[in-house]
C-alpha cells in the first residue's frame, strides 16, 4: 500500500537505530532480511530495503566495524544489481547507499578512488566512466 510504505521504512529504520547494544545483531539479523528483500520483484519493497540499509551501515560502522567488513562483500554486489533497475526510486536509493559506503572507506589508496568507484557502480551503463575507473585502479599502487 502506497500509504504505508514511508511509515514502514521509518519504523524499520527506528528499530535498527534502537538496537542495543549498538550494532549487535544487525549483521546477523537485519542485513540478511534486507538483502532478501532486495531480490523482490516489487520495486517498493526493493527500494525500502535499500533505504533501511543506511541505518544498518551506520550502526555497524560505529559499533561493530568487523561485522561491516564482513557484510560489504554481500551488500555491494546486490546494490550493483539494483543500480540496473528500471525504477528511478530504486536507482536513487542505491546511489545513496553506495555513496554512504564510499564515504566510510578508510584506506587512503581506495579513498581517493571511492567516489569514482561509486559512480561506476551506480551508473553501470556508462562504459566510458567505468573504463576510466578501471584504468585508474590499474595504475594505483596498493
Amino acid at each position: 500500500d502506497s500509504k504505508l510504505g514511508a511509515p514502514a521504512i521509518k519504523a524499520a529504520s527506528a528499530i535498527v537505530d534502537g538496537v542495543a547494544p549498538k550494532g549487535h545483531g544487525v549483521a546477523a539479523v537485519a542485513v540478511p532480511v534486507l538483502l532478501t528483500g532486495m531480490e523482490s520483484k516489487e520495486w517498493k519493497v526493493k527500494a525500502g530495503c535499500i533505504e533501511v540499509l543506511l541505518p544498518c551501515l551506520r550502526q555497524m560502522d560505529e559499533s561493530t566495524p568487523a561485522q561491516l567488513a564482513q557484510c560489504l562483500p554481500l551488500i555491494v554486489p546486490r546494490l550493483a544489481e539494483c543500480a540496473l533497475e528500471v525504477r528511478a526510486e530504486v536507482r536513487t536509493a542505491t546511489t545513496s547507499v553506495l555513496r554512504d559506503i564510499g564515504s566510510r572507506v578508510a584506506s587512503p589508496e581506495i579513498k581517493k578512488l571511492s567516489q569514482d568507484l561509486v559512480t561506476a557502480l551506480a551508473e553501470p551503463t556508462n562504459q566510458k566512466h567505468t573504463q576510466a575507473v578501471l584504468a585508474k585502479m590499474g595504475n594505483q599502487t596498493f
